[in-house]
């Protein structure tokens, strides 16, 4: 079983991977070529086999975001059963294109639940709550995202700043302060104008809520609050396509849990909104 299948552990991979030591290193690479194996090996199996302790094993599931070994086990078996519809082929018929486009998509939401944390949830939302303003920057496609996540959180009592040219991203940047925060979204992380507008927000001591899909980019390294989401390419849509599922998803749940947090206040604002949106489709 290649591990070209296993889309959620090879981004978790790719995504540590320049940052682990060399046992470490050891360790990915095997479990990028042995993804079975490592499903049916005990933890002591596995040690004997790749060459390292049983210790730096179960560094390498907590690097991966896993409580344990057991638990990346357990994990793993689960991708395992889900990659037997693979990837959509060129005499696939429509419905089971559909299938396996919608089973890519679930792919990616399941791996960026996994990397979800309740303290990096609760810090974020707490983070939105206090804010004086609530600013939202991304540049192509994340633009788009952004926009998504601007029409979601109108919703709510926030007030709200999401700008399309990035000259007035800039300038919207330059006008933030300690008590606002700004929502940066970027795919690959690596974008100049993105890290130039970060540095910026970074000077002002802006709280900065970045989502992206590579752990390793200079954006996650920029920020401390950040959410990952985790896509792989298939033959015909891009990682990026497939990201921009598991990153509106991030919004749904911050924008959920502000609801729950906001009680009384976030309905009083929802139904104003239903209201005006209401008149025109009397």
């Amino acid at each position: 079983f290649r591990g070209d299948n296993m889309n959620t552990f090879d981004s978790r991979i790719a995504q540590v991977y320049s940052a682990l030591g060399e046992a470490s290193r050891q360790v990915a690479d095997y479990f990028r070529h042995n993804y079975a194996k490592v499903a049916n090996s005990s933890l002591r199996n596995l040690s004997d086999k790749i060459g390292v302790s049983t210790a730096t094993i179960s560094r390498f599931a907590r690097q991966l975001g896993f409580a344990s070994f057991d638990q990346l086990k357990l994990a793993l078996l689960k991708e395992i059963d889900n990659t037997t519809n693979g990837d959509v082929e060129t005499n696939d018929n429509s419905l089971a294109s559909a299938r396996k486009t919608v089973n890519a998509n679930i792919a990616a939401l399941e791996g960026t639940l996994s990397f979800l944390t309740q303290d990096q949830i609760d810090h974020s939302v707490n983070l939105l709550l206090d804010a004086n303003k609530v600013a939202l920057f991304g540049l192509g496609s994340s633009n788009v995202i952004a926009k998504a996540a601007y029409h979601t959180f109108l919703r709510l009592p926030l007030t709200l700043i999401a700008d399309n040219d990035y000259h007035m991203q800039l300038m919207s940047a330059n006008k933030l302060t300690e008590h606002d925060v700004a929502i940066v979204i970027s795919h690959t992380g690596n974008d100049t104008d993105i890290l130039a507008l970060v540095d910026l927000l970074s000077a002002h001591q802006v709280p900065i809520i970045a989502v992206t899909s590579y752990a390793t980019s200079p954006l996650a390294k920029r920020v401390s609050d950040v959410f990952f989401s985790i896509s792989e390419d298939t033959r015909y849509r891009s990682d990026a396509l497939i990201s921009m599922t598991s990153q509106l998803a991030i919004f749904d749940v911050l924008y959920t849990e502000l609801v729950r947090r906001m009680g009384l206040q976030s309905e009083k604002t929802i139904a104003l909104v239903h209201q005006a949106v209401a008149q025109k489709h009397q």
